[in-house]
């Protein structure tokens, strides 16, 4: 598997990721420099987004093809996702969901109010409007960049 950058050709691809699974795609033509993908045999699997927003990320988009979720791709993706962060002085990631709680549960993210949010994730498009205001915010620290893989 290899993990790489998007780029404007992956767009379409994106979308389609993230319709299957129900996710917004309203701002993906704009944040495609966003988006890290996995690939398998030139087969993208998996999709992920970071937001870098000063001291705060937002994780958003993470999807896994159905017939390679529960094989650590997930897991790749949001590691890959969580070193960029760290790389770009990023302390703590938050995300946005309303079917996945629990993965990211046990990925080390909590739950935090939306009240609670920092200002510079409510101002995101996607806390602002994208997203449903019913989608459960979540936070995690970010961990030293040479960290490898989640819990």
């Amino acid at each position: 598997m290899r993990i790489r950058k998007a780029n404007k050709n992956d767009l379409a691809t994106i979308v389609q990721l993230l319709e299957m699974s129900n996710l917004p795609t309203e701002d993906c033509a704009e944040q495609i420099g966003a988006f890290m993908l996995a690939e398998e045999n030139k087969r993208i699997v998996a999709v992920g987004g970071l937001e870098v927003h000063g001291k705060v990320g937002l994780v958003r988009s993470v999807v896994v093809i159905p017939d390679r979720r529960r094989s650590g791709v997930g897991r790749a993706i949001c590691a890959e996702l969580e070193g960029r962060a760290a790389g770009a002085g990023v302390e703590r990631l938050f995300l946005l969901t309303e079917s996945a709680f629990s993965y990211f549960l046990g990925l080390g993210f909590e739950l935090v109010r939306r009240e609670d949010t920092p200002l510079e994730i409510q101002a995101t498009k996607q806390f602002g409007g994208i997203c449903p205001s019913t989608a459960k915010v979540m936070f995690r620290a970010v961990k030293s960049s040479s960290a490898k893989e989640w819990p």
